[in-house]
């Protein structure tokens, strides 16, 4: 009991672990940090001191919460308790342009593989030039293994999304999936549309989000020869001439 006292209150802290581990082993290293803060804050185009930083944020917080009390004084937001209620958007008018824009877009693109997506945008992001040193090699499935050790380090054991860690490990890898499939998407829709950048209008355009994925096989494929078992799988009736040969 005291050990867990001790965990909640942080006076003691486990390294690797995300719930209970120090507030300062989440920062960047304290002599790294003196010794790079230039560079870092130069690189991030941050202000050289905290007030400067934090003006513009409160400037803008102000004036969010005077827009915000101007509606409720309009009545077009109202505030229940802790609760703030926004009236239901009508639904906006259907262009009728918008389908099959999408579908021409769709059959420009094609059909792809989730390791294949994964492979290409590996190369654009340059993501295993970081972690390996080269560029990965598909037909070894390394970018998928990068990825997913990037993503979590470590197994997941059989009770899934039981810990903080594990949930937080399972989050991260479908956001960061969902994040590669958008990427893809928004690199193929541009494509498409840089091939013939005048047969859709801005507006139709603009009303289509990167967020399809019919057309990318998430599951694989999995072949298997049957000729050797199609006597015992099929009746006599349904083998063809080619898997009677090849007996």
């Amino acid at each position: 009991m005291a050990l867990k006292r001790a965990l909640r209150n942080r006076s003691v802290s486990v390294a690797h672990s995300l719930s209970y581990q120090a507030p300062e082993d989440r920062l960047i290293p304290l002599k790294l940090w003196q010794r790079d803060r230039k560079r870092f804050i130069r690189d991030l185009n941050l202000p050289a001191n905290a007030e400067a930083y934090l003006q513009p944020l409160e400037a803008g917080l102000t004036a969010g919460l005077a827009a915000l009390a101007e509606a409720v004084q309009a009545g077009t937001v109202a505030i229940d308790g802790d609760e703030l209620r926004l009236p239901r958007r009508p639904p906006g008018l259907k262009d009728l342009r918008v389908e099959p824009a999408r579908q021409a877009l769709a059959r420009a693109i094609g059909d792809t593989q989730l390791p294949d997506v994964l492979i290409e945008i590996d190369g654009l992001t340059r993501f295993s030039w970081v972690l390996l040193g080269r560029p990965a090699r598909s037909e070894q499935g390394e970018a998928v293994h990068s990825l997913q050790r990037a993503i979590h380090n470590g197994g997941i054991i059989a009770k899934h999304g039981r810990t903080t860690e594990q949930l937080v490990a399972i989050s991260g890898a479908l956001t960061l999936l969902t994040n590669i499939v958008m990427a893809w998407n928004t690199h193929h829709l541009q494509t498409a549309i840089d091939q013939a950048p005048n047969e859709h209008a801005d507006e139709v355009l603009g009303r289509m989000a990167p967020i399809g994925h019919k057309h990318i096989n998430l599951r694989g494929i999995l072949s298997f020869d049957l000729a050797q078992y199609a006597s015992s799988l099929l009746r006599p009736g349904q083998i063809t001439n080619k898997e009677r040969a090849s007996k």
